[in-house]
């Protein structure tokens, strides 16, 4: 930008003197690129063809840019040389030699300050050494923006990463126990996490998330309010252009966020995979960085109002303020309209008008930006970047799509309360989005639902049904259309979910497909050598069929889509799968790992109950509590056995968690892994419970820790 700078001098200290063709105007007008307050206007189309600024500019760069190559000053007489050129697009008269030529001798007087210009004039020294000073802090100030958005982009991706390899290096349990009990475990205050905020405010982030989200914050204040100082003495900055640079430092910041924010809301976002956070994670740091990207936005235009209030009218009149400001007032909605207590209970329109409003604000940005100053300075490239992840995932899901076609579910009536959708031809572990465009015109609309089982098998299983229309799986999905007078009924009700952990992103889900040597189970959750060959001998395996790839979903039924679906027996599906969470198994082989599980959250330990049965010196203990007693019958996990494998299973009864992790603690000490999964109570009650006893276990001297693996989604 500004390059060469000596040339752009020349053209900012003469651009704010009054040329012939320039044109008076009633009242002064608003303050010029050069610092003057000017009482006449001088059009794009003036410059251009008025001889005596062309001249005077010829034998200004001729005299001061001795140093510069043709190319480049023609270069630059040919994008630069006339004002607001990136607006206009104009063509100037006359060329650089041209103009040379035209005047002739090289011009011996000075031009004045309040003069018209009339033929080529000298610059003044102390003009053009004033402008080459602006000039060249204008340079290096955009530089420092282009830099700092870059520090953002790549510390919102990299940050993460570094934790995560960080963790994976501390060698001491103390330290770990430390680190886990201070700060990663506790919420900020209080004692909800995942249960929201009164009035569905919002939820509560723990210390560590927290102190991830304050460090962006701090950084990009940081980054905000230093490197403004100006270059060389012949000028200075004055409080109004610190403000013009503040408001375009936190504009261009604003863009880098945008795509952050955008790369940290992504269903296929690679951070996950390489970090194991959890996508609930990265949801909320993506609230929190749209929320400072709008802050950033509001602060560039409400400085630029705030400038420019004497000439609104003026200022509206022009196509990049106009949607400029749309833009503005398309993000300022996106705020309100995403909030918990919308997203819980109108979870469809918000995210048809969250997608509707982000596509109209990056548009809106680009077009500010293109109307503003063309594509001249490069600011539109973090408008690429931000389209580019948002269409590059777009298209992952399309591929994903594409892949499993077009698939028949069959829709199967288990009783009054859960059906189940099979999908046959599609292998998937966690969770996949279905699709039903017969159910609605609004075809893109879509559900996540936990995988029950990946494979159908002809082999008898571990255990058989109970009754007739019985499934060995276990409901997890729902439909979002749920009621808040459900959602309040069960809030606390330790056998359920809330709406949210069942409908939007449910994290209670198996992680790799079954095998055909245990069919309902995550049997690869273990490594090949720690699995036991003698369960199954060669003429047992042989009379094994081929597993047939097939998608299982068992949901209950609520008022919206899923009520559809219990009245139709077969229809059409798009199924989009999902890259599964790493985060149990990581703990597959741990010696000792305690589950606590309510209601329908015990889909998300089945493999992982499975798997652990083959281990013969590990500990699995199950504790679920659960309302339905046919529920507990359905799922089959008490027909499970193994050497260590301890099953508890209470119906209408909650367990008391204090108790069952104090039992547990007490068996084995230390270096117990708890998997939790269930409603948003529970989990929090979990997790305040290994916050405790963590802490007795440092103040008593004993070693090892106890890991909290919480397998549930609420945002």
């Amino acid at each position: 930008m500004y390059d060469p700078p000596c040339a752009f001098a020349c053209r900012d200290a003469i651009a704010p003197h009054r040329l012939n063709c320039s044109t008076v105007e009633p009242k002064p007008r608003e303050r010029r690129h050069g610092g003057h307050e000017s009482k006449f206007k001088t059009t794009p189309a003036c410059f251009a063809t008025d001889d005596s600024y062309l001249q005077s500019l010829a034998w200004c760069i001729q005299a001061r840019c001795d140093e510069l190559e043709t190319w480049t000053i023609d270069k630059f007489w040919g994008a630069d040389v006339i004002w607001n050129q990136a607006d206009h697009h104009e063509t100037p008269r006359l060329g650089f030699h041209d103009a040379l030529s035209q005047a002739g001798k090289a011009p011996n007087e000075e031009m004045e300050e309040h003069e018209v210009l009339t033929g080529a004039k000298l610059v003044p020294d102390k003009d053009w050494d004033r402008a080459f000073a602006m000039v060249r802090t204008f340079a290096r100030v955009e530089t420092s923006n282009s830099k700092y958005a870059i520090i953002v982009v790549l510390t919102a991706v990299l940050l993460p990463i570094f934790i995560t390899l960080l963790s994976s290096l501390a060698s001491s349990t103390t330290l770990e126990a430390f680190v886990l009990t201070q700060l990663i475990y506790p919420p900020l205050w209080g004692q909800r996490h995942l249960v929201p905020l009164p009035l569905d405010v919002g939820l509560l982030p723990t210390r560590g998330q927290m102190a991830f989200i304050s460090f962006q914050f701090l950084l990009n204040l940081a980054l905000s309010i230093f490197g403004y100082s100006s270059v060389g003495s012949a000028w200075s900055v004055d409080n109004v252009r610190k403000l013009e640079f503040f408001a375009n430092r936190v504009g261009i910041l604003s863009f880098a966020n945008l795509a952050v924010a955008i790369l940290y809301a992504t269903r296929n976002n690679p951070l996950v995979r390489l970090t194991g956070w959890s996508y609930s994670s990265f949801l909320l740091y993506h609230r929190w960085t749209a929320y400072l990207c709008v802050l950033q936005a509001l602060l560039h235009s409400g400085i630029w109002l705030a400038l420019h209030i004497h000439v609104l009218p003026k200022k509206f009149a022009q196509a990049y303020w106009t949607i400029g400001t749309l833009s503005m007032v398309a993000w300022c909605l996106m705020v309100p309209l995403s909030v918990l207590f919308v997203r819980r209970r109108y979870y469809e329109f918000f995210l048809n008008m969250h997608v509707l409003l982000a596509l109209l604000s990056v548009a809106g940005c680009y077009y500010h930006i293109y109307f503003k100053f063309s594509h001249a300075y490069g600011y539109e490239n973090w408008i690429y970047l931000a389209s580019l992840i948002w269409v590059v995932e777009r298209l992952a899901r399309l591929a994903k799509l594409a892949k499993n076609g077009i698939r028949r579910a069959a829709i199967t009536v288990i009783d009054d309360e859960y059906i189940a959708v099979t999908v046959p031809g599609v292998k998937a572990t966690g969770y996949a989005y279905l699709y039903f465009p017969s159910l609605s015109w609004r075809v893109w609309e879509n559900h996540p639902f936990s995988i029950s089982s990946s494979i159908q098998d002809g082999t008898a299983l571990d255990y058989a049904p109970d009754a007739e229309g019985d499934l060995p799986f276990e409901l997890v999905g729902s439909d979002s259309e749920a009621s808040a007078d459900l959602e309040k009924e069960r809030a606390n009700d330790f056998d359920d979910t809330s709406h949210e952990q069942r409908s939007l992103h449910p994290d209670s889900i198996p992680l790799t497909p079954v095998t055909p040597q245990t069919p309902h189970s995550g049997t690869a959750l273990l490594a090949h050598e720690e699995q036991d060959d003698d369960e199954m001998d060669d003429e047992e395996r042989s009379k094994n069929t081929s597993p047939i790839p097939c998608l299982t979903f068992l949901i209950r039924r609520e008022k919206g889509q899923t009520a559809r679906l219990a009245a139709t027996p077969s229809l059409p599906v798009l199924v989009e799968t999902a890259p599964p969470p790493l985060s149990l198994n990581r703990y597959a082989t741990d010696p000792h790992v305690v589950c606590v599980i309510g209601g329908a959250g015990i889909t998300a330990v089945n493999p992982l109950l499975a798997a652990r049965s083959r281990l013969p010196h590990a500990r699995t203990a199950l504790y679920w509590a659960c309302r339905s007693s046919a529920l507990v019958t359905h799922v089959g996990v008490d027909k499970l056995t193994g050497p260590g494998l301890d099953v508890n299973v209470r119906v209408g009864a909650r367990w008391d968690v204090r108790e069952v992790l104090g039992q547990e603690t007490s068996r084995r000490g230390g270096d117990i892994v708890v998997v939790v999964s269930g409603p948003a109570g529970m989990a929090d009650e979990v997790r305040r419970v290994i916050v405790d006893i963590n802490r007795g276990l440092r103040r008593r001297g004993v070693s090892g820790v106890v890991r909290l693996v919480e397998e549930c989604f609420s945002w």
